[in-house]
């Protein structure tokens, strides 16, 4: 699986607010995005 335009951007908008190592930012945690994004836009 490669990294999309879209993938790279929504990894950016979901880690915006949070600080984390380089390798972190890459190799994710296994919660999916869109439920992260689903939470992010809950709490705006």
């Amino acid at each position: 699986e490669g990294w999309t335009v879209q993938r790279l951007l929504r990894m950016i908008q979901v880690n915006l607010f949070e600080r984390k190592t380089l390798k972190a930012l890459f190799m994710p945690d296994k919660i999916p995005i869109k439920q992260k994004e689903a939470q992010l836009s809950f709490l705006l």
